[in-house]
């Protein structure tokens, strides 16, 4: 005779577990959207993130740049010295202004 229904044996707490843990359910479409939501968001804040490091990064190599370029003076005298050089250079790469009528030299 056949049996009409066929049961499983009774499985205790920590073998349901075991079965749970090895097989687990499909993820349903509600998981797989909150999945892929998180995906995008821990993206996101990956990205911004290293772009925020990025700039940080660049802001201190122009600052080591300048720096190279342009040493900063000590004190006031090397200040004024620098600062007449680079007048100087300027005054020199500008084309000759025209002299006033009032100017004495002319």
């Amino acid at each position: 005779m056949r049996k009409a229904f066929h049961r499983k044996p009774a499985l205790s707490n920590v073998e349901r577990n075991v079965q749970r843990i090895l097989h687990p359910p499909k993820p349903t479409l509600r998981d797989q959207f909150w999945r892929a939501c998180w995906k995008v968001e821990e993206w996101w804040c990956r990205h911004v993130s290293q772009r925020e490091l990025f700039r940080q990064l660049d802001a201190m190599r122009a600052v080591l740049k300048a720096s190279r370029e342009h040493p900063a003076p000590e004190d006031a005298h090397q200040q004024l010295e620098h600062f007449r050089t680079l007048v100087a250079a300027e005054h020199r790469t500008q084309e000759p202004m025209q002299r006033s009528p009032e100017d004495p030299a002319a």
